[in-house]
């Protein structure tokens, strides 16, 4: 069983995962996102066919969903992770295996070295 203190260290498209949610879990990216679709909407005196209008943000935005699921999926999929970790430490200490190891990781896994602290 792999403790929270083994944990490997982040990949490059880890790395990426995280830089890029960071960046769209802002208010302000969301704000840039409405503005690009307001901005298309003034375009529709533009084009002359509907279809043609429809074409660049449809494009658009299957492209950015696509890309965006899988970086979710990433998030989602270590943030996963990192609570079956920190439950297999509280586990491990109330199950009394370990030691004071188990209590160090126990520790480690959810901060309460923080918490005895104030």
């Amino acid at each position: 069983m792999t403790l929270p203190s083994e944990a490997q260290d982040k990949g490059l498209f880890d790395k990426l995962a995280d830089t890029v949610h960071a960046f769209v879990s802002r208010p302000w990216f969301f704000a840039i996102c409405l503005s690009i679709v307001f901005c298309w909407l003034l375009t529709f005196k533009l084009f002359d066919d509907l279809e043609k209008w429809q074409l660049p943000i449809n494009t658009l935005t299957t492209i950015i969903t696509f890309l965006m699921v899988a970086l979710l999926e990433n998030t989602t999929k270590r943030d996963s992770d990192s609570s079956h970790k920190k439950l297999n430490a509280i586990i491990l200490y109330l199950a009394g295996d370990g030691g004071d190891e188990a209590k160090q990781e126990l520790h480690e896994a959810i901060g309460l070295e923080q918490k005895e602290g104030s």
